[in-house]
């Protein structure tokens, strides 16, 4: 059975994804299999890797859809037995109009 590490902080700017990254890379370069899961609506996971957030065609949600096929949220690091997961760009872009409709009906 695997284990879970999770790195957590309500703090913004502390080093959260920094820390997962390197983690997760000392742990893979060892020989584990990691993957790495990011649900920072900023999709700061996805420089880490040296990736775009428009790079990512499937993302955290794609891996909850029950009618979809989850191995496609998981993205390959680049680096040997490290993976990782992150929200799709999309999300966030949802989030803000939702965000901005809300607004708007709170004014009326």
């Amino acid at each position: 059975m695997g284990r879970g590490v999770a790195v957590v902080c309500p703090k913004g700017g502390v080093g959260k994804t920094t820390v997962s990254v390197n983690l997760a890379s000392a742990l893979a370069d060892k020989g584990f299999r990691c993957l790495v899961i990011g649900v920072d609506p900023q999709c700061g996971l996805l420089s880490s890797f040296g990736r775009d957030r428009f790079d990512v065609d499937c993302g955290l949600l794609d891996f909850f859809d029950p009618e979809g096929q989850p191995d496609d949220a998981i993205q390959p690091s680049g680096v040997e037995n490290l993976d990782f997961i992150s929200i799709h760009v999309l999300l966030r872009e949802e989030e803000q109009q939702l965000q901005a409709e809300l607004d708007e009906a709170e004014r009326k």
